[in-house]
């Protein structure tokens, strides 16, 4: 065997070793964390992280999907996201120094990207004008984060449904053969404790749905044939000041 000396711009350096990702996450993060990184792989099931546990590292997911969930006092679960490619997650929690709140379980085989909580810390430290790099992204996600707790709180079961169909959409893959058509591995009782409704209702709306041919759906998988539309009520929701 022989090692061979290469030279090449860095940018086409990081895209052959992270592959496209490199396009779908953050300028900010890859220009600080590109430095220091491992690769995670997870097979189905598998818990990443636990709710309530110390926060080390974050992550970027590259291949496969990432559930994120959190459990009240009762022990119901809640959904708060299905990740898949280029999808950060994890961050906050490196930076305020407090446990998870939430619960991440690989869905299928996934390869993660994993950022050393020491390191990002440094990188501030010694470069205080990306803060407002840093807080702008945190405002982003606090928003977000708020749109969702306004839908939750006072759409009805059916806006519910499609704005966690709309989200699932943002996150699903492109076929391969059809790039229109977005592949996301969940199903309805994934979509429910998204939604915070009852899994029957979910079912009605997909089949409504699969009938206008917006979507095909099985156990564990919705094929979007075209993105999905939300209603009126949802983009009031949306354009909150809250």
């Amino acid at each position: 065997d022989t090692l061979v000396p290469i030279s090449a711009p860095f940018n086409k350096v990081f895209d052959w070793t992270f592959g496209s990702i490199s396009t779908e996450v953050s300028h900010f993060w890859l220009d600080n964390f590109c430095s220091e990184f491992e690769r995670l792989l997870l097979s189905p099931g598998e818990v990443l992280f636990s709710q309530y546990e110390p926060a080390r590292h974050a992550y970027a997911v590259d291949t496969g999907w990432i559930s994120i969930s959190r459990t009240d006092p009762n022990n119901n679960e809640m959904i708060l996201a299905n990740l898949s490619k280029g999808a950060l997650f994890g961050e906050l929690a490196i930076f305020d120094g407090e446990n998870r709140d939430a619960t991440a379980t690989a869905l299928m085989n996934t390869e993660l990207i994993v950022i050393e909580r020491s390191h990002m810390l440094n990188i501030i430290r010694q470069n205080p004008d990306k803060l407002d790099q840093l807080l702008g992204h945190f405002a982003r996600r606090i928003r977000e984060t708020d749109n969702l707790a306004m839908v939750l709180a006072f759409a009805p079961q059916t806006s519910r449904v499609e704005v966690a169909l709309s989200r699932l959409w943002h996150s699903a893959i492109p076929d391969r053969k059809k790039p229109r058509i977005r592949i996301a591995k969940v199903g309805p009782e994934q979509l429910a404790k998204a939604a915070q409704v009852r899994e029957a209702e979910v079912r009605r709306v997909l089949e409504m749905k699969k009938a206008k041919g917006c979507l095909n759906y099985g156990d564990n998988v919705v094929r979007f044939l075209r993105p999905p539309k939300t209603g009126d009520t949802i983009e009031i929701l949306k354009d909150s000041p809250v």
